[in-house]
């Protein structure tokens, strides 16, 4: 397996994110159900603020580089962010063949706003990453909620675009204010409808909605507009987590 390699777009941006208010929140399929148990909004609209006046850093993290979906899948993000209307809102960061030390490395250096994994999960909810000799190597959930707890004070969404990744989701936004993980198996069709739908609706200016739950709601929409869709409703599969 060939050593890492990185890449990136680059795009200047002065604009606003918009709040962050959202209660205890699962929002799955055809069903969006909010709890709200209110967070402080102060706390909310300040680590916001921070940030308003900044690129907002999209971390992508890819496990098997070679793999001609998450090549897709990246390619596709990158698209999505170049024809946004709020593409001045972003910077693309991309790692690929990573390994566990790469992404705690990654997050550190780059401190992003969103982190995006593509690439496999198991049904303990661990994700697949490699070790020094490119071979895989399965990283749990209760470890990468330790990671990101680390990370709070920037990172916002985390994207786990990966089969059986939900309990990985739910272990993260302990700390994370959104998570967005699969409760099932993903056709990579569908993963990739998904990453579109949702990056689409990131770059979308909207000012009566949250950012992220936007998003997710925009991947949800792309899969079901996918009239390849099997009788199991792949758009069943996405979960966002929230924090609150």
């Amino acid at each position: 397996m060939s050593e890492n390699s990185k890449y990136q777009n680059q795009f200047n941006f002065h604009g606003n994110i918009g709040n962050l208010n959202a209660g205890d929140t699962t929002i799955k399929g055809d069903q969006i159900g909010i709890q709200h148990n209110t967070p402080s909004k102060k706390s909310l609209n300040e680590s916001t603020n921070e940030t308003s006046t900044q690129p907002q850093k999209i971390l992508i993290l890819a496990a098997t580089p070679h793999n001609l979906r998450l090549d897709k899948e990246i390619r596709s993000i990158e698209e999505c962010i170049q024809r946004a209307v709020r593409r001045d809102l972003f910077k693309v960061e991309i790692k690929t063949a990573v390994r566990s030390q790469d992404i705690r490395r990654a997050i550190a250096e780059e401190k992003p706003q969103i982190v995006h994994f593509c690439g496999h999960g198991l049904e303990d909810g661990s994700l697949l990453l490699e070790d020094d000799g490119g071979n895989e190597k399965p990283v749990s959930s209760s470890g990468l909620a330790a990671l990101f707890q680390m990370h709070a004070d920037y990172v916002k969404c985390v994207v786990l675009n990966a089969c059986h990744s939900i309990k990985a989701a739910e272990a993260i936004c302990q700390y994370i204010n959104y998570a967005v993980g699969m409760n099932q198996p993903i056709q990579d069709t569908s993963a990739i409808e998904f990453a579109e739908g949702f990056y689409d609706g990131l770059g979308y200016d909207s000012e009566k909605q949250d950012m992220f739950q936007r998003a997710f709601q925009e991947g949800l929409v792309a899969l079901k507009l996918d009239i390849k869709l099997d009788n199991i409703s792949q758009a069943e599969i996405p979960v966002m987590k929230t924090k609150y």
